[in-house]
């Protein structure tokens, strides 16, 4: 079982998902759909980390010390918003919803992320390229994540944000039509 396989199985339980629902005003139905949604765009996003910024973020979200939203703009940066927006259309919530939702889910996947890294006795170096070869091979072996993969990077370069900024502008350019 690959660390994607293992977090998805660790993270979405009845009660995460019942929890989550619960602080963003969501069914479960929806936060389900949200999490698998999620899940696929931040591990990607924390592989595209230098190995020792990832390490940094990871020992920081499994220690519990800084909040959320810093985790956010650490990990997502400017493109934070943009997910959001991404996020609420593919999983029907709005704008404060998703950003509570990635409040709430991004320290939980850190988290265990760098719970797997420590229990695994793992140098960030060597987490960053087995988090990497799980996301590849997630992509390759479920549809729904290479789906996802492929339609998020849609010029096949590996990277996701610029491609979810650009699904963005085309978003807000069809609004203003």
């Amino acid at each position: 079982m690959n660390l994607i396989e293992q977090l998805i199985g660790q993270l979405n339980t009845t009660e995460n998902t019942e929890k989550i629902a619960g602080a963003v005003g969501a069914d479960k139905g929806t936060t389900q759909n949200a999490l698998s949604n999620i899940i696929p765009i931040l591990t990607k996003a924390l592989g595209n980390q230098d190995a020792n910024a990832m390490g940094n973020l990871l020992d920081q979200a499994k220690a519990g010390s800084g909040n959320a939203q810093d985790m956010v703009s650490n990990l997502l940066g400017n493109k934070a918003n943009l997910i959001q927006q991404f996020l609420g259309k593919t999983s029907n919530m709005d704008q404060a919803q998703s950003g509570n939702f990635l409040n709430q889910v991004l320290p939980m996947v850190m988290g265990a992320l760098g719970q797997q890294k420590q229990e695994q006795g793992l140098d960030n170096a060597q987490f960053a390229s087995a988090l990497n070869d799980s996301t590849t091979k997630a992509a390759q072996g479920n549809s729904q994540f290479g789906m996802l993969t492929s339609l998020l990077d849609q010029d096949g370069d590996g990277e996701i944000t610029d491609d979810l900024l650009n699904i963005g502008k085309s978003m807000l350019g069809n609004m203003f039509r």
